[in-house]
């Protein structure tokens, strides 16, 4: 007999689980933090030399907490009621692509 029959399915539904769950929470996190990188570098652009006191080290570890504390909700929400997860994930990359800047060719001008 094969070691796969042997084998207890239980364990297999929560690795299944599991690897759907940080499938999850990783993609909402990459989203995010991409977003986060092009809106750090469209106010580099913008503000020049005020950069540094406006993007200052204690805010970008805030919103760092804070963009995993979102993917890692959504994740345990996926595994609770997956229909609040889909409507999450859909605020997310929303908000994710209006957020996105848009680099013009020209700074100040679309």
């Amino acid at each position: 007999m094969s070691p796969l029959i042997k084998m207890n399915v239980q364990g297999f539904f929560y690795v299944h689980r599991v690897r759907h769950t940080l499938s999850w929470i990783l993609c909402g996190v990459s989203v995010s933090t991409s977003t986060a990188i092009s809106v750090g570098r469209l106010l580099a652009l913008l503000l020049g030399l005020r950069n540094r006191h406006v993007v200052a080290l204690k805010r970008v570890r805030v919103v760092i907490i804070c963009i995993w504390l979102i993917g890692v909700l959504d994740g345990w929400t996926r595994m609770q009621r997956i229909d609040l997860a889909y409507k999450g994930a859909v605020v997310i990359l929303t908000l994710s692509l209006v957020t996105s800047p848009e680099y013009p060719d020209k700074l100040g001008q679309s």
